[in-house]
Order: structure tokens, then sequence, then C-alpha cells
């Protein structure tokens, strides 16, 4: 894990990342542009490229994201594929955008201070922060406890809350007080519905939409990519549109050689990739239970938990990137 920590007078910002610092490191541009991002995400192949010539120490996923910002202002940061919560402060050290994910699976949460508002990815961490770990929201916890998840926008906390998805907040830093952020939503789910097109054509935009997906999200440049293949339809699909599969390959966790496990394995032969069998032991997700709650801290049900126990592994086969 690397840490980086930058200080001005208006603001203070820490980001703790894993992975490459090549690709994933905050960049200070030469005109004094911060940009730093939590999270993943994904361009073509070019884009990757044109960050390369981009001058300056940091990495090129930040510098990708200043290129866009140099075309099309703060709206830039607003067309990211991948899930990811982005910062920028401008040259002018005046003013900071938080963008956050399109969807909502990346979090971002916020609590009010009186020395003015703060901001993190992880509630247990924003709420030891803030001094707030005492005040428990028990509505939530019991929430969690019946159903393994809690409710946008609550949190653990009864002062922490979720940051609204697929917004642009812009904070005035040179107010010299806490105020208010200007909000800027950018994207909402909104069914446009298209009775002139046949479910052929629907199909091809799908599969050709999939393939673009997994391509960005498999490229060379981020190392050994790890397919977890179930034997399903969606992990099927997954595979099958990888184009550098001398680069992957599928694994599949099982409890015992099941009809499923057995068609995992002969897709993966039927693609030419190579097949890892992971068993899990009879008490895995118990075992595994706590580290999941503590990481997903209500953000997600930990009963989806199925790969943490399988990280080592994962990790020994040189394993850089994984795709569920």
């Amino acid at each position: 894990t690397q840490v980086a920590v930058f200080e001005a007078p208006a603001f203070r910002l820490a980001v703790a990342q894993t992975g490459d610092p090549e690709l994933w490191a905050p960049y200070r541009a030469p005109d004094g542009t911060l940009i730093a991002l939590a999270g993943r995400v994904v361009f073509e192949e070019t884009e990757w490229q044109a960050a390369g010539a981009v001058p300056g120490v940091g990495g090129l996923a930040a510098k990708a994201l200043y290129q866009r910002y140099q075309q099309a202002g703060p709206a830039g940061l607003e067309s990211i594929s991948g899930n990811a919560v982005v910062l920028l402060v401008e040259s002018s050290g005046r003013t900071l955008h938080l963008v956050t994910d399109c969807s909502g699976v990346f979090p971002a949460y916020g609590c009010s201070t009186e020395q003015g508002p703060v901001f993190g990815s992880h509630p247990d961490v924003l709420a030891a922060v803030t001094g707030e770990s005492g005040r428990l929201d028990e509505v939530s916890l019991a929430e969690f406890v019946v159903a393994s998840t809690v409710t946008p926008p609550f949190t653990f906390y009864q002062r922490l809350r979720f940051l609204d998805q697929a917004t642009r907040y812009t904070f005035d830093l040179a107010l010299g007080r806490p105020a208010p952020p200007a909000k800027h939503p950018y994207f909402a789910f909104v069914y446009r519905g298209d009775d002139q097109t046949s479910e052929s054509d629907l199909a091809e935009e799908l599969a050709a939409t999939l393939r673009r997906a997994v391509r960005r999200r498999t490229l060379p440049r981020f190392g050994t990519t790890a397919v977890a293949l179930s034997g399903g339809l969606d992990s099927r699909a997954l595979l099958a549109c990888a184009d550098n599969r001398e680069r992957l390959f599928a694994f599949c966790c099982y409890d015992e050689p099941t009809r499923e496990f057995r068609t995992a394995e002969a897709i993966a032969r039927a693609l030419d990739v190579r097949f890892l069998p992971l068993p899990r032991p009879f008490e895995y997700y118990g075992d595994h239970a706590a580290a999941g709650v503590r990481l997903a801290a209500g953000m997600g049900t930990f009963a989806n938990n199925h790969f943490l126990g399988m990280l080592p592994r994962l990790q020994a086969e040189g394993v850089q990137n994984l795709l569920t």
C-alpha cells in the first residue's frame, strides 16, 4: 500500500492505494493542478498511451484525467468508465471538485465537523478521523444483522452519510470558511426504449459493448488477470469476450466437483484458457466472515464474500487484476 499526503491552507488530502503507482498514483501538473483517484478507471489503450506523454511525475490514470480536464473542464471528469471517486484541485488552489462514482458501486462518504466537511471512501476510517466511532446508528446495525447490508444513504454511524452518486461536488476554497458545495448531477438511469430496433440488432450492440468493456479491463498494462468463472452465463460471457487470453487465466472456487464446476472447467478448455481450481474448506465463509464484514462496513452484502479467502493463492499466481 502506498500513501500520499497533500497539505494546503484550505484542505488536506490523504490517498492510500494498492497496485502499480505508475498507473494509479496521484498527479501534480506543472501548472499546479492536483488530481487523485480512489478506485479504478479504464480507458482505451490509445488514451493510456497519450497520458504517457504528459509531463511530470504521477500515475497514468490521473494524467489521462488531467488531459480530459484540459479538454473539457470539470465536466471532462464526468464521463469516466470504471468505478472510482476522483478529486481535482484547480491550479489556482481555490476550487476543489469531488466526482462520485456514476453507479455508486465505489462509494464515498461525508461528515460535517466544526473544522469543515470531511470525506472518505470507508466509513470506519472516516468515523475514526472525525470522532464519530461512538455514535452508532442502531437501526442500520439491525438492518445489517437481518439483510447483511445497509440502505444508502445511511451507514453504521449516525452522522456519516453516503454522498450522492453520479454527482460532481464543487467547493470554493477561497471563502476561508466551511460552506456547502455546489452539486452537479451528471447522470441518471432513465429508460430510453426504441421500438424500431430489432432484438438481433440490440443483441449485437450488447455484445459489442461487452467485448469493448472486457478489452479495456484486460489490457496488457494491467498485468496478469484472473477471471472468476462459475460456469454460469455471466462469467462465461466475460471470459469469452476477452481478447488477451495469453495474459489471463480462469479460476473456480468450489466445495466439491459439482456439475457447475465441471461446466466451468469445460468452458475454459473450450476457450483455450488456463483453469485454476480453488477448493474451499467446509468453514470457508465462516472463517472469513469477520474480515468480510470489516471490509464491507455495510457498503455491500458480505454474503457475496467469495474471494477474500482466495487472495493469497491468487497473489501467488501473480494476479494484478481481478475480473468478476
